[in-house]
Protein backbone atom coordinates (compact mmCIF):
# COMPACT_ATOMS: atom_id res chain seq x y z
CA UNK A 1 0.00 0.00 0.00
CA UNK A 2 1.30 3.47 -0.84
CA UNK A 3 0.05 6.50 1.09
CA UNK A 4 -0.72 9.89 -0.43
CA UNK A 5 2.65 11.17 0.82
CA UNK A 6 4.60 8.32 -0.83
CA UNK A 7 5.24 6.03 2.13
CA UNK A 8 4.99 2.28 1.46
CA UNK A 9 3.48 -0.29 3.80
CA UNK A 10 3.07 -4.05 3.67
CA UNK A 11 -0.42 -4.89 4.94
CA UNK A 12 -1.28 -8.25 6.49
CA UNK A 13 -4.69 -9.32 7.76
CA UNK A 14 -5.31 -12.30 10.02
CA UNK A 15 -8.69 -13.38 11.41
CA UNK A 16 -9.05 -13.18 15.18
CA UNK A 17 -10.71 -16.41 16.34
CA UNK A 18 -12.28 -17.26 19.68
CA UNK A 19 -11.50 -20.45 21.60
CA UNK A 20 -14.46 -22.16 19.87
CA UNK A 21 -12.98 -21.23 16.47
CA UNK A 22 -15.46 -18.47 15.59
CA UNK A 23 -14.11 -15.38 13.88
CA UNK A 24 -14.53 -12.44 16.25
CA UNK A 25 -12.58 -9.85 14.29
CA UNK A 26 -9.43 -9.23 12.35
CA UNK A 27 -5.88 -8.21 13.20
CA UNK A 28 -4.39 -5.80 10.66
CA UNK A 29 -0.62 -5.24 10.66
CA UNK A 30 1.08 -2.40 8.77
CA UNK A 31 4.84 -2.74 8.27
CA UNK A 32 6.78 0.22 6.91
CA UNK A 33 8.78 -0.79 3.83
CA UNK A 34 9.49 2.63 2.29
CA UNK A 35 13.28 2.38 2.65
CA UNK A 36 13.34 -1.15 1.24
CA UNK A 37 11.31 -0.04 -1.78
CA UNK A 38 13.64 2.92 -2.33
CA UNK A 39 16.67 0.60 -2.31
CA UNK A 40 14.98 -2.06 -4.43
CA UNK A 41 14.54 -0.08 -7.67
CA UNK A 42 18.22 0.85 -8.26
CA UNK A 43 19.18 -2.78 -7.58
CA UNK A 44 16.54 -4.02 -10.01
CA UNK A 45 17.85 -1.63 -12.68
CA UNK A 46 21.45 -2.75 -12.08
CA UNK A 47 20.47 -6.41 -12.45
CA UNK A 48 18.64 -5.63 -15.69
CA UNK A 49 21.62 -3.67 -17.06
CA UNK A 50 24.05 -6.42 -16.06
CA UNK A 51 21.87 -9.07 -17.69
CA UNK A 52 21.63 -7.08 -20.92
CA UNK A 53 25.42 -6.67 -21.05
CA UNK A 54 25.89 -10.44 -20.81
CA UNK A 55 23.51 -11.20 -23.68
CA UNK A 56 25.07 -11.80 -27.09
CA UNK A 57 24.37 -9.25 -29.80
CA UNK A 58 22.13 -10.43 -32.61
CA UNK A 59 22.94 -9.38 -36.13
Amino acid sequence: MVTHDGRCFKVRTIPYCSHDNLINGVVITFSGITVAKMLEEPLRQEIETSTMRKMPLIG
